[in-house]
């Protein structure tokens, strides 16, 4: 861990690490049970798992069971798309079920949004909590596109935050 800070006056510390090899084993555990589950219902393994969070450019924000991975988005299509010089993506957000509606993603995003802009993220259009939290917290959608996840067509958001 690299740091623990205290997220905009709240009691609760936000525990920040660089690297996937440090993050503690609930955070793959939880990832699987919060993508299997509703109302995403994907099939995940830790293997699977491993694969798509451990990036060397990644940073791990962990709060009470729930985790934000972030990375530095430079030259990405998303950013030349939108004339974006270089943002910092939110590439992934989870809360694990138990913790969730505690406000637990938001305080996550709160801090993010505190620190670093521009923001850019994705999610899909069909799970309204999370669509919620982004425009309660000032986002704004660039744009919906169409994608594919294990051979199921969805439409995704694309935010900003600037």
């Amino acid at each position: 861990m690299l740091r623990s800070f205290d997220p905009l006056g709240s009691n609760q510390s936000i525990e920040v690490y660089k690297s996937f090899k440090e993050l503690p084993l609930w955070v793959v555990l939880e990832f699987i049970d919060a993508y299997s589950g509703p109302p995403r219902y994907e099939q995940w393994t830790q293997e699977t798992v491993n694969c798509f969070l451990a990036r060397p450019d990644a940073t791990y924000f962990l709060l009470q069971g729930g985790c934000l991975v972030t990375r530095p988005l430079i030259s990405s299509d998303l950013c030349k798309e939108f004339q974006i010089p270089k943002a910092t993506c939110i590439d992934t957000i989870f809360v694990k079920p138990s913790q969730q509606g505690k406000g637990i993603a938001k305080r996550l995003l709160r801090e993010l949004i505190h620190k670093n802009l521009p923001l850019v993220a994705r999610t899909r259009c069909d799970i309204p909590k999370i669509n919620h939290i982004f425009y309660s917290l000032g986002f704004s959608v660039l744009k919906q596109k169409k994608c594919s996840i294990y051979g199921t067509a969805v439409l995704k958001n694309y935010w900003i935050y600037t």
